[in-house]
Order: structure tokens, then C-alpha cells, then sequence
């Protein structure tokens, strides 16, 4: 009997590797399983229970390894619903799966009873019950697997159980990449994860708009040449508002975009999101959630999200100010013509005509991409608690020019325009005549005030007194013109330091 009994055991283990060879009926997951690599130990002398457990691990290191090794995901489109798993809708399906809320369960009776018929023809009385087989995404880079079962072994008369419970959960991020998703567009076919670590002690805010630099050359295979074919999603495939700000071009090494963040990175803490890839010819952008900046696109702003994307924002659109946006006083010169262009004269330079309806409280973060011609006297006006007038406390950024009298500078008005007191004064004359983004930066309680041109400091000064913390913003020219194609306010990064990211390799 003791030899008769190792003999079902072996052919137990062969018939769940028969089980296992026939798991190609799972939907959208196939196991290509050459059956050599499973090696049974069960001793005769064991419990049943021991001898299940021993099984179950037995077979749990096989699966694993098989799955590791040799599993595939099928691209479902253009496959009749009808042949998989009898699902009645191929997007509900995989959707189903790669969520996990409601995982794939394959019906194998079929295969089971003839393996059961086969087990009666070499005389053995073996009978499969209560079997489960199903395969799942937990998260874009994980798969799990788990199969239950209990054979029934009669051995004189005598009905022997054997549990089997195998859970084997493995990377899947080669898998991902080749399915269809059902919410999402549906030619996105491979994808790069995205860590955002938050380095500091304290959380980000929510919303927060993350700066994300990506070296687009490295994805070459995988991008339009203009980039419309991407989009950015967090783990349960929802869209990242993404901006695409510069380096549009599948040949940059420094592509910019800014992600809207619905949720805070607690401190010291990472999340990670996904930057997805459609076909070449697919065009994922929108002027809704998926966007780049206003002169990048064919149509001026046809494709500007920035609206949504920033707590402030304006890219000038038309040849009007918005005066949704704007306070304007009578007596300056501006033109609108899909951006915006201030000019002054000597006798004004300091007055206040053209402010932002809202007003801004410390922390935040000032943008505005343009340009100021080399003879002028100009910046960003903020803290101008008056408008028209030139009476009122103010502060302005990037004062000087490579010709103007003064050097850059952060300048407070005590009252403007007779008296100024200068802070961190610079020599370099950062307003040269060509377009850069140019940075105001308020830490909390003005602690400190930097001020930057592509996002590179050139002042800053933590002496600013406190009460510039809150005010209107606005452009300064003194004897020339400024020009604005955009700007935005945007939150503050944590301590002023903003999240690191690191890219990860395409799945």
C-alpha cells in the first residue's frame, strides 16, 4: 500500500503540472510551461496535511518560476469577446483584470475531468474538487496568480485529502505595457514609472504642480516627434493633469512638464506615477487635463490646459485682456496679440495699471515666460496694494538690464517712487532681450525672496521685511517694452525645495 500511495502522490504532482500546462485558458494570460523544472520530494510517512503543504510549495516554486520565465499578455483588440473566457466585453475584461477589484476566474471542469477519466483508465481513484484558478493585476507591476484545490485520493476504500493553496504574485511590468486598459486611450502600449520623492519634513500642498524633467531622447521609439502621444496616470490609471512646457521634441534631452498632483507627498515619503505612450500617430492632447504651453501648439493655445493646471494663469490668448484676470487703469500702453506687451514711458515707470484681480499671500511661486528689451528698466511688480498710483508699497524683481544704470536687483518701494531700499543686488543682466522664464519666488513670511531665470537663482535675500507677504501682481516697464507670453502662480514646493524625480526604464 505504502508503494501504491507514493505512486498517487507522483501522479498527483504530474496531474497538477497537467493542470498548470492547461492554464493558457486563463483570459489574456498564457503560461508557455515546458514541465521540466518541477521535482517532488513528498515523504509516505507523512500527515496529509504535511504532504499538502509540501505540495503546495512544491508547486507554488514552479509557478513562480514559470511565470517569471515564460508568461505572456495577449493583445486582446480585434479578438472576438466571445473567445475569451466567455466575457461578454473585451474593455470591461481587461479592465477587470489589470484592477484587481474583480479578478479573472477560469473555468477548467473540462480539462479536470478528463485528467480525472485519465487517472481511472492507470486505476487510481482520484477526484479534484473545490479548484480555483485566478490571475490578477494588484498594480501596473504586479501579477498575481492563486489556485486552490482539494484532491480526493481513495485508497481502499479509504478517502485521503490533500489541500493545495498556491498564491505567487510576481513583477509585471513587461506584461503592462502590451494590454489594453479599458480607461484609458486605447493605443497606450508601453510606459516608464515615475518616482516623485518629497525630501523635506514637511508634506507638499494638494493640488501640488510638480516640475518633471525628462530626457525625451531616450524614448525615442516610443514618441511622436512633437511628444501629443503622451500622457502621465497614477497607479489606478486615472489621468495626471500634465503641461507640457518646453523641449517638445522627441530629440530633446530636456523636456519640461508640470504635473498637477490631486494628492499631497506626505514628507520624506515617494509616490509613483506612470508616463504612458499611445501609438505614434495618436494625439493624446487636450486643453482640458493633457496640454502644453500656448506657442508650442499649431493654433495658438489650442492644446493649453494651463487654466486648470496652475492657481493662476494667462497666456493672453486674442488680442483683449481677460479682464477676468486683469485690473486695468486708464493711461498705459499695452497691445494683447496672443501675448501681451506693456510699455512705459520714464514719467510712469513706477505707477501701478495693470494687476491681477486676485490677490497672493506668501508661500507661492511667480512664472511668467517672456522677454524685456536690453535698454529697459523692468520686471514683475507684486505686493502693489494700490493700483494706478505710485504712492503705495511695492516690490519689484529683475530691475536691471545689460545697459540700464542699476544692476538686477529686489527692490522695495518706501514709498515708491522716491525712496527704494535695494536687496541682493546682481550684475548680471538678466533681461537681455530674449524670452526665458523668469521666477519670483515668496517663502513663507518672505523667508526667503529668490528670484531666478530658467529656474536658475541669481538673488535672493532673506531680509525681505514681512509685510510684502500678500498683494496683487504685475508687470514693470520703465523706457521700454515687456513682453509676456504666459504666467502663472503656482503652489510652493516644500521649504522651497522641490520633489526629486527619477525615471524608470520602459515597460
Amino acid at each position: 500500500m505504502k508503494r501504491n500511495r507514493k505512486g498517487i502522490l507522483l501522479t498527483l504532482a504530474t496531474l497538477i503540472l497537467v493542470i498548470l500546462m492547461f492554464a493558457e485558458v486563463f483570459t489574456y494570460v498564457s503560461l508557455n510551461i515546458s514541465g521540466n523544472r518541477l521535482t517532488t520530494q513528498l515523504s509516505e510517512s507523512e500527515s496529509v496535511s504535511a504532504i499538502g503543504t509540501k505540495a503546495g510549495l512544491e508547486i507554488r516554486a514552479f509557478l513562480h518560476n514559470e511565470m517569471l520565465t515564460d508568461i505572456d499578455i495577449i493583445d486582446t483588440r480585434g479578438i472576438s469577446a466571445n473567445n475569451i473566457a466567455n466575457r461578454t466585453s473585451t474593455a470591461s475584461a481587461v479592465k477587470a483584470l489589470l484592477t484587481g477589484k474583480n479578478s479573472t476566474i477560469v473555468n477548467m471542469s473540462t480539462y479536470i475531468n478528463s485528467i480525472e477519466q485519465q487517472a481511472k483508465i492507470e486505476g487510481k481513484n482520484l477526484t479534484i474538487v473545490n479548484r480555483t484558478l485566478t490571475v490578477f493585476q494588484v498594480s501596473p507591476l504586479l501579477l498575481k496568480a492563486a489556485y486552490t484545490a482539494l484532491a480526493v485520493v481513495n485508497v481502499d476504500g479509504i478517502n485521503s485529502t490533500y489541500p493545495i493553496n498556491v498564491n505567487v504574485t510576481v513583477p509585471s511590468a513587461s506584461l503592462f505595457a502590451q494590454v489594453y486598459i479599458g480607461n484609458l486611450p486605447p493605443s497606450i502600449r508601453y510606459y516608464v514609472p515615475v518616482t516623485i520623492t518629497n525630501t523635506q519634513n514637511v508634506p507638499t500642498s494638494a493640488p501640488f504642480q510638480q516640475k518633471v524633467n525628462i530626457n525625451s531622447s531616450l524614448y525615442k521609439a516610443y514618441e511622436a516627434g512633437n511628444l501629443n502621444n503622451i500622457e502621465f496616470f497614477y497607479q489606478n490609471y486615472t489621468t495626471v493633469p500634465s503641461w507640457l512646457e518646453s523641449g517638445n521634441s522627441n530629440t530633446s534631452t530636456n523636456t519640461i512638464y508640470w504635473l498637477k498632483l490631486a494628492q499631497e507627498i506626505p514628507a520624506q515619503s515617494s509616490i509613483t506615477i506612470y508616463m504612458g505612450f499611445a501609438n505614434m500617430t495618436t494625439n493624446l492632447f487636450n486643453n482640458l487635463s493633457t496640454g502644453e504651453a500656448p506657442q508650442l501648439s499649431p493654433t495658438y493655445a489650442q492644446y493649453d490646459d494651463g487654466t486648470g493646471m496652475f492657481n493662476f494663469y494667462d497666456n493672453f490668448a486674442g488680442s483683449s485682456l481677460n479682464t477676468n484676470n486683469w485690473y486695468i487703469v486708464s493711461g498705459m500702453n499695452y497691445t494683447v496679440n496672443n501675448g501681451f506687451t506693456y510699455r512705459s514711458t520714464n514719467t510712469i515707470c513706477n505707477d501701478v495699471f495693470v494687476t491681477s484681480v486676485p490677490s497672493f499671500a506668501s508661500p507661492y511661486v511667480i512664472d511668467f515666460y517672456g522677454n524685456g528689451a536690453t535698454n529697459d528698466d523692468m520686471g514683475l511688480w507684486f505686493n502693489a496694494q494700490g493700483r494706478g498710483t505710485s504712492t503705495d508699497t511695492n516690490l519689484w524683481a529683475e530691475r536691471g538690464t545689460l545697459s540700464s544704470a542699476g544692476p538686477d536687483a529686489l527692490f522695495t518701494g518706501n514709498p515708491a517712487p522716491t525712496t527704494f531700499t535695494e536687496y541682493a543686488p546682481s550684475a548680471a543682466g538678466e533681461m537681455d532681450g530674449n524670452n526665458h522664464i523668469y521666477t519670483l519666488i515668496d517663502g513663507l513670511t518672505n523667508n526667503p525672496v529668490t528670484a531666478e531665470r530658467d529656474y536658475s537663482a541669481f538673488m535672493s535675500t532673506a531680509s525681505f521685511p514681512t509685510n510684502y507677504a500678500s498683494g496683487y501682481l504685475g508687470p514693470r516697464s520703465c523706457g521700454g517694452n515687456e513682453f509676456w507670453q504666459w504666467i502663472r502662480v503656482r503652489a510652493y514646493p516644500p521649504n522651497g525645495v522641490m520633489p526629486k524625480v527619477s525615471v524608470g526604464s520602459v515597460g
